[in-house]
């Protein structure tokens, strides 16, 4: 039985542990084609598909956000804010971050420097293995989508019109990319770009 992700419980809002993986993403393609469709540029999706079950750990990438919102609500979640992106690096991440912009243990992170393929969204590196239930790969291995467009307005989920901010890097990003959010248009695909979900906290 696939599961979705442990949450993380970032005070006002919960954010799943896990980047979306292509075993999860499949379940609900088999579930509902309509609200998740196949991701047809994610050659790892289709070998996968077709019984290749250890890509299934690879996080699913070539979605667009209106794919990725879609999904999220399937697991009763939805997209994370790019605030709500912020708020989690600087809880878990920040002692990584060095005044220049570089990372102080970079063999950690699926980033350009030393990685050139996506990691398993479970893979936990030596700095998460201190025991404490922690987002992975918060920074590199796949870009995420976020509801924030560049003018820091929130999408309705629906409109195609505006850029939203991508977080994170992918694994071809430098340290430098970390600066800015990557703007994309909702209709957009990348094989760097995944899914993380978020939930609002009980009040």
């Amino acid at each position: 039985v696939i599961k979705a992700s442990p949450q993380v419980d970032v005070g006002a809002f919960k954010l799943d542990r896990y980047e979306v993986s292509i075993a999860l993403y499949a379940r609900c393609f088999r579930s509902d084609s309509q609200r998740c469709p196949k991701p047809e540029s994610n050659e790892d999706f289709s070998r996968y598909s077709d019984g290749d079950k250890q890509l299934g750990d690879l996080p699913v990438t070539d979605v667009t956000a209106i794919q990725a919102q879609a999904f999220c609500q399937w697991l009763g979640r939805r997209l994370p804010t790019f605030e709500e992106w912020v708020i989690a690096v600087r809880r878990w991440e920040s002692e990584v971050i060095q005044a220049d912009d570089t990372l102080a243990n970079s063999d950690h992170y699926n980033m350009r420097q030393s990685r050139s393929s996506l990691w398993p969204v479970n893979r936990v590196t030596a700095d998460t293995q201190d025991g404490a239930l922690r987002p992975l790969h918060l920074i590199g291995n796949a870009w995420e989508w976020t509801t924030t467009d560049t003018e820091n307005r929130q999408w309705d989920g629906r409109s195609s019109n505006l850029e939203l901010q991508r977080a994170g890097g992918g694994f071809i990003s430098y340290m430098r990319d970390l600066s800015d959010s990557y703007p994309s248009f909702p209709h957009d695909v990348s094989p760097e770009t995944g899914i993380r979900c978020a939930k609002d906290s009980p009040q």
